[in-house]
Parts: C-alpha cells; structure tokens; sequence
C-alpha cells in the first residue's frame, strides 16, 4: 500500500466527518421538500451564537466528540482510556471543550444521559471506575451518537483489524451499548478499514470489494464479529442498493444512518455527489452526512473532498492538531 494513499484515506475518514457535518447542519430538522440546499457550506441558522447563526463551516456535536475521541487515543498511543475519553466528552458538554464556538450547542438525548452519569469523573477526587461501560444497553436507545464519531479508531488501529474492532465497541459502549450502536460501529469500522487498504485503482472497484457480503477486514478470512441480526442483514442482504430516495431514512435511529450513508456511497462517484444525495433529505442530516463523510472519506481519500468545503470549515487549527496525532499513529508501522 502507497503511503501517500493510505495518508489521504485516513485523513479522508475524518475530515469527511465534518465537512458532511457541516454541511449537513443548517438542515438539520428540516423537513425533506421544504427547501433546496446548497453544494457550498452556508450559514446554520439551526444554532445560534451571541443572537447570531453559526457561520458557514460551523460543524456540531459529531465533530467535536470526534475530536475529544482523537485526543484520547492519540494521548494512549492509540489504547482507549475510556475514562479519558468519557472526562473528554463531559468537558465538552460542561465547559465547550473541542466545541467550534467553545460551548456545547447540540447534543443527543442517549449522549446527554450517559455524559450526566459521568460528571463526577471530573472531579480529581472521585475514585477511577474499574469495571467496563455498558450505558443504555436497551434497543430502544439504538440512536445514531457513537456511530457518528467513530473515524479516530479505525483510523489509528487499522493495521490491527481484531483491535480496532474491539475499540470501536469499547468506545460505543462508554454512551450507547445497545447492540445495534455497538454493531453499527463494528461494521462501519470494517468497512473503513477495507477502503484503506483496498488495491482497487477505482472508487467503483473499492466499493465492489468491500460492500461486498463476503469481505472482512480479516486476512484469515475471519467473518466480521456481527451479534446482531439487524447488522448482520444489512452486511450479507445490502437491501440499500435496492432502495429508492423515498425508502431512505435520516431519522437519528443508528440502523437508519448507517444504512442512509451506504446507500448514498452506493449511487454515486464522486465525495461531492454521494453528499449532495443526502442533503435534501432533512432530519438528522448533519449526522447521516458525518457518516457517509468518514466511510466515504475513507473511500475516496482527502484529495477527492472538494477543496472549497474543507476551506470553509471553522476552526480548521482545531480540526488539524485533533487529526494529526490519529493520522501519525495510522501511519505508523
């Protein structure tokens, strides 16, 4: 593998993330035929800062508990401290950490739950947890929070398929143990992984390969580790090939967006084309954009994201000191 294109893969998977973030933000709650968006970054009057909207580029809470991840395991080498990355994301919710206007503005209700149960991990008093997370294991809390910050693990671990794939559990489970999140990120972790090291010289040829029901990121052939049968049928059936813009779902529900994200890097060429599929659809299009841009991103690498959307980005130093610690360590050999 040319080291220039696994560079541009791993950075793809997590700039991606927050352009189609960004993107995705000022139509967030919107309804789908209600309006037309844009193909540049326009201002979010979804949020508001100091009575103003948030300037073109702003990206939200999937980009920050992205960055807050990529801190944590670039400060371990890359071995999630879950209690590290858990202080991270309650210094973001409390005091705007990794925030691009340095308060939290947007947060999911399962996120928000989870974050309030580890306040006190803030405190240098408080004795460090010794067991495992398992925060709101129940189905019906199967949103879409840990999958939509996932891009640092994949990204860091790749060359260790079964590690990476352990950590992307890990790090679902410390807000969202349902095991649809916790597939959701095992399968998105698989795929990203297949796009980094893919031979294939073409977009179309790498997603042939590795949305594909029998690839696994696994040079034994290992299957991917899937509990759930939800999971398990989006990998093996691929209904969403099949699926017409009407069936797509951009609810927050996580099967929703994995599956909304795979169908858009499906019926498209290009980084730009799959993003604008998604764009009219409104709902919880800033997250279903985050995941399509970090498996996409992964696919098409940073050089194929248009230049004018990774210009318009806020806070662009924030964004690059958080990835380029992930990006050493998915380089290292």
């Amino acid at each position: 593998m040319d080291t220039r294109v696994l560079k541009s893969r791993i950075k793809g998977s997590l700039w991606g993330l927050a352009v189609g973030d960004a993107l995705g933000a000022p139509y967030e709650f919107r309804h789908r035929g209600t309006y037309t968006p844009s193909n540049n970054m326009v201002t979010c009057t979804t949020f508001s800062h100091n009575g103003k909207p948030l300037p073109a580029g702003s990206w939200t809470d999937d980009t920050s508990m992205q960055l807050c991840l990529a801190m944590s395991l670039s400060s371990t080498e890359g071995k999630l401290d879950w209690v590290d990355a858990a202080r991270r994301w309650v210094s973001w919710w409390k005091h705007g950490y990794m925030s691009v206007i340095g308060r939290c503005f947007d947060i999911g209700g399962t996120t928000q739950l989870s974050l309030l149960s580890y306040s006190k991990l803030l405190n240098p008093e408080y004795p460090r947890p010794t067991n495992s997370p398992n925060m709101n294991p129940e189905i019906e809390a199967s949103g879409n929070g840990s999958l939509m910050r996932l891009s640092p693990v994949p990204a860091a671990l790749h060359r260790d398929p079964f590690l990476a794939i352990k950590t992307a559990s890990l790090q679902s489970k410390i807000t969202h143990s349902s095991p649809l999140c916790v597939d959701s990120c095992v399968l998105a972790t698989a795929y990203m992984i297949g796009f980094y090291h893919a031979e294939a010289k073409t977009a179309k040829e790498r997603k042939q390969t590795v949305l594909n029901p029998d690839f696994t990121p696994f040079s034994d052939g290992t299957p991917i580790p899937l509990e759930s049968p939800e999971l398990t049928n989006i990998h093996k059936q691929q209904s969403y090939k099949e699926k017409k813009v009407a069936e797509i779902d951009t609810s927050g529900y996580v099967l929703a967006t994995l599956e909304a994200a795979l169908w858009a890097l499906w019926h498209s060429e290009t980084f730009e084309e799959g993003l604008m599929l998604l764009l009219p659809l409104g709902s919880d299009v800033d997250t279903v954009g985050a995941v399509y841009g970090e498996i996409a991103g992964a696919c098409y690498g940073y050089d194929e994201i248009p230049t004018r959307w990774l210009n318009a980005l806020q806070r662009r130093d924030m964004l690059h000191d958080a990835y380029e610690g992930i990006v050493q360590l998915g380089l290292k050999h």
